[in-house]
């Protein structure tokens, strides 16, 4: 997932109950005027995954690698 406009502390992937969250947010404030740029999507996690081994990594060009090893 291309995320470059965020930073690390900008973004969140949270696991919970056979589905895998990832969010971001993030405001800039140009002369006075607050953008909020945000993005929150879902993906179902499937039945033959280790879900306790579940792992994320953001590369330093932008890129969210969300890892779901198989049983």
């Amino acid at each position: 997932m291309d995320v470059e406009e965020y930073v690390p502390g900008e973004i969140e992937v949270l696991q919970d109950d056979k589905e895998l969250t990832v969010k971001g947010r993030v405001e800039t404030n140009l002369g006075g005027n607050i953008t909020t740029r945000t993005f929150h999507r879902k993906f179902h996690i499937p039945h033959n995954t280790r879900e306790e081994d579940i792992d994320s990594a953001l590369s330093k060009d932008g890129i969210l690698t969300v890892y779901v090893p198989k049983k």
